[in-house]
């Protein structure tokens, strides 16, 4: 069978080989079609449109498993689309759920992603009155980025960007090396991001050290300490006495919103500590940074403010709100091995942060002098 041959120097184009297959899928010969393919794939792994195409026929045969092996890697929409259905089948929803969410972070308005999206989170349980568009919902995978960096490893994934570990061979330091998922597609975020990091520079604030919009990456100050997410998750001791990172974070914020801007992306994973033995934290990732008044947009699910959820525009007590979010994600950790007098100050603390914005500290400078008189 000429399918045999496909990816050999005599054999059919990719267009020749779609239509062949195709056409044999209307013989009896489709069995044979799609082992020749397989065949070759366990050789040279098929293009994902023609990857695609032999897994939507396997589908169709009921050979479920073998199909989500053959799309495993696909990265186009409709091979995360059947990839999906795929899962759905089987059971696994939180699976087919991530991967319509990627589809709809390079393609919103996808045929079909919308109704997968909103059936796949009722099978979950998650209530649908909360689904917006937001670019932290999954993640996607990047190729390395064009940069004159020698990578080290990836070390994180968003839904805008990968992080990769990279050293400049000719300062020979480390660096943070921020490749954008979208290329061209995502020049004005890099650059509002490159722009809001490098206009509020100073103490607690990541730098940036160089940047090109046009092959899509940001060069910034690598965290030798990591994030407060990892730390978190790895109970760091020295993250157990919050008072000596909370009250330079919020200074950090008081510079901030002094300055008319709100950071708006408030979490754990964004708070960085440049040395391994430091409780200096470092904001990152400006890329929602807006104005005091602007347009807020959407945000990190659990550390965005009631207030802007329902609408209103950005505001320094977006912030204060985030705060509170992370001082209760501090409790939740070390909050049985923090001493009662401690626990119970910060517990009060969260609780006035994630307040209704009337009863909120109204800034990061209320938020500051809020905590210097605590006990």
């Amino acid at each position: 069978m000429r399918l045999s041959d496909f990816g050999k120097a005599d054999g059919p184009s990719l267009d020749e080989t779609l239509s062949l297959f195709r056409q044999a899928r209307q013989t009896p010969d489709e069995g044979t079609a799609i082992a020749a393919l397989l065949a070759r794939d366990r050789i040279v792994p098929l293009p994902d449109e023609l990857a695609v195409e032999v897994g939507r026929a396997l589908f169709d045969r009921g050979e479920v498993s073998q199909a989500l092996v053959l799309l495993d890697r696909t990265r186009t929409p409709s091979g995360r689309m059947l990839c999906a259905d795929l899962h759905e089948q089987t059971g696994k929803f939180a699976e087919a759920l991530a991967l319509v969410e990627k589809v709809l972070i390079v393609d919103y308005e996808y045929p079909g992603a919308k109704e997968h999206l909103v059936r796949l989170r009722a099978r979950l349980g998650i209530s649908n009155a909360s689904v917006v568009r937001t670019h932290g919902a999954a993640t996607l995978a990047a190729e390395r980025p064009k940069a004159p960096f020698t990578i080290l490893r990836e070390a994180g994934r968003g839904g805008a960007a990968t992080l990769f570990a990279a050293v400049d061979s000719v300062l020979e330091r480390q660096v943070a090396l921020k490749a954008f998922h979208q290329g061209h597609r995502d020049r004005a975020a890099l650059l509002h991001e490159a722009h809001m990091t490098s206009q509020l520079a100073g103490p607690g604030v990541i730098r940036v050290l160089d940047a090109n919009p046009d092959d899509g990456w940001l060069a910034l100050e690598w965290a030798e300490g990591g994030s407060l997410r990892s730390g978190l998750d790895k109970k760091v001791p020295r993250l157990m006495i919050a008072a000596l990172w909370l009250a330079p974070l919020a200074a950090t914020l008081a510079r901030i919103h002094e300055a008319g801007f709100v950071h708006l992306d408030l979490k754990p994973s964004n708070i960085l500590f440049l040395d391994g033995s430091s409780t200096f934290p470092t904001l990152s990732d400006f890329g929602s940074a807006r104005r005091h008044g602007e347009p807020a947009g959407s945000g990190s699910l659990g550390y965005v403010s009631p207030e802007r959820r329902a609408g209103r525009a950005s505001h320094p007590d977006d912030d204060v709100y985030g705060f509170g979010r992370l001082v209760e994600d501090t409790l939740t950790v070390f909050g049985g091995t923090i001493l009662p007098p401690m626990s119970r100050g910060l517990a009060d603390l969260a609780r006035r942060c994630v307040a209704p914005s009337a009863s909120r500290p109204e800034d990061g400078r209320a938020l500051a002098a809020l905590l210097s008189s605590s006990p």
